[in-house]
Formats: C-alpha cells, sequence, structure tokens
C-alpha cells in the first residue's frame, strides 16, 4: 500500500520542480518563493500524513 502513495509523492515531486522552474522563468522571485513555501508545507503534510498513517 506504500508503493502507490510514495510513487504519487515523486511525481508530485517532479512536478512540482518543473513548475517551480516555469514561474522562476516567468513571474518575480517573491511569488516563486511564496510557491516554494507552500509546496514545501503541502509536502511534509503529506509525509506526516503519510508516517501518520503508516
Amino acid at each position: 500500500m506504500a508503493l502507490p502513495v510514495l510513487s504519487m509523492v515523486v511525481g508530485a515531486v517532479i512536478v512540482y520542480l518543473i513548475l517551480m522552474v516555469i514561474l522562476h522563468k516567468l513571474v518575480e522571485k517573491f511569488f516563486v518563493m511564496l510557491f516554494f513555501i507552500i509546496s514545501t508545507l503541502f509536502v511534509v503534510a503529506v509525509l506526516y500524513f503519510v508516517l501518520k498513517g503508516a
């Protein structure tokens, strides 16, 4: 049961990295920083939920 969740997390991280690269080229650094902080909080929340469930 942990494998699909793990691949989903890995896929989400890859998507976030791609989005951050695109946003870094398109928008101001403040918004990139804000997006990075939100993304980090989201990933931490997902990992906490997965570890708590496991």
